[in-house]
């Protein structure tokens, strides 16, 4: 009796070393040292610009006179929605080409 606990003690115990060999990491090695870098290592691209946390920019905006350019078209379009053309004349005047719309007014309130 005591022979067969004994053995089912040991077997358990073999079981168990098993399974921590299997779930355990390997033990590492500190890397070898670099034969080939010979006095100071190279800086990077981000190292010499040196830049930061800067915020991402859209490729067309990096460009200052374009950045204007396309702000310039957008408040042509902002101010078309606010303010009429002008049209030139042609010919004798022959009255308003929409016809006078008695509802609107086109005039500041002074005061």
């Amino acid at each position: 009796e005591d022979d067969f606990y004994q053995q089912a003690k040991a077997a358990a115990g073999e079981r168990k070393k098993a399974r921590q060999d299997k779930f355990t990491a390997p033990a590492l090695h500190p890397p070898l040292p670099d034969t080939r870098a010979e006095g100071a290592r190279g800086i990077t691209y981000e190292i010499e610009k040196n830049r930061g946390l800067t915020p991402h920019r859209r490729k067309d905006l990096k460009n200052p006179r374009k950045k204007h350019r396309i702000k310039f078209a957008q408040a042509q379009v902002r101010r078309k929605g606010a303010v009429q053309d002008v049209r030139g004349a042609e010919g004798a005047y022959g009255g308003e080409a929409t016809g006078m719309k008695s509802r609107v007014v086109k005039s500041r309130r002074l005061g």
